[in-house]
């Protein structure tokens, strides 16, 4: 059953031996799209549980906007349910793709479904979309106040995914990846949004980009030059994670009462808080990054 582990593996051999070339990196990535399909294909439990809760989830989040467009003033537009709609379709096929990684991360055996923390992790995934939205719209209260209320569900499906996993045994492959994949979209986009609707500075917009996605592509290119490692989640990682949710919690929390007070804290507080932590972590990253280098450069 291919792995994502495998495919940078191979691709990491591959590039060692003949160098790298866009035709390579091509390759590789059709080669890796068969072995998803085919894998998923051989799961019959687990993709039918998907498709299920697929569809709950289109439920769920297509019924929500549609109360949004109905309640508040404005609506939300037809851009939305486009940009919702190319979303949701992205989400469910590479999803799809993925099946194989559904099997438990100690035993590596297959689960006998799609498991319900994974499902909290694309409800994630698929919140961005609205929010940006919504975030975009700004000046109305009920707008804020909606954003408020996805963001405090977008907050409880993160912390919730992981700590159900744990309890109930259903730590799984595709949750180790797809859960920091969804806090690098989560909180660019919103930090992009953010930056859009002038609410906080270029510093605090480019910080947190830096710190969600220099350490990915930065891992990949790494990973490429001097093969396998892991490198496990950090305490500045967390704590620059929270601190940038709080920030935006505190945002919207403030514009939905309305106590402007609490967004005036939260800037002058929280937001300059938010880029220093992202700033440590991506260093934190670099050094870790360099003393791989080091170490593999020995071996």
């Amino acid at each position: 059953m291919p792995t994502s582990s495998g495919f940078l593996k191979d691709f990491h051999e591959k590039v060692q031996s003949k160098g790298f070339s866009v035709s390579v990196l091509l390759f590789f990535l059709v080669e890796e799209l068969r072995l998803r399909l085919q894998s998923s294909s051989s799961l019959p439990s687990i993709r039918r549980s998907f498709i299920s809760w697929a569809l709950i989830l289109g439920v769920v989040i297509f019924g929500m906007m549609g109360v949004f467009e109905w309640t508040l003033p404005r609506g939300l537009g037809l851009g939305t349910f486009v940009l919702e709609g190319v979303a949701y379709a992205i989400v469910v096929f590479v999803t799809y793709m993925h099946l194989g990684l559904v099997r438990s991360e100690t035993t590596q055996k297959p689960f006998d479904s799609f498991v319900f923390p994974n499902v909290l992790t694309l409800f994630r995934i698929l919140s961005i979309p609205l929010l940006v939205s919504m975030m975009s719209m700004g000046g109305d209260l009920w707008v804020d106040r909606a954003t408020f209320f996805v963001l405090i569900l977008a907050a409880l499906s993160d912390t919730l995914d992981g700590n159900l996993a744990r309890i109930y045994r259903l730590q799984s492959d595709f949750g180790r990846i797809a859960d920091p994949v969804a806090d690098v979209l989560f909180h660019s986009s919103l930090a992009v949004a953010l930056f859009a609707s002038d609410i906080v500075s270029p510093s605090y917009m480019l910080s947190a980009l830096l710190r969600y996605l220099f350490p990915p592509f930065a891992g990949v290119f790494l990973y490429v030059r001097v093969g396998g490692f892991r490198v496990k989640s950090t305490l500045m990682g967390k704590v620059s994670s929270l601190v940038l949710s709080v920030f935006v919690g505190l945002v919207y929390l403030g514009k939905s009462l309305p106590a402007p007070e609490l967004v005036v804290f939260a800037r002058t507080y929280i937001e300059p808080m938010g880029i220093v932590v992202c700033l440590l972590t991506v260093l934190a990253f670099i050094i870790k990054g360099i003393h791989i280098a080091k170490v593999k450069g020995r071996s």
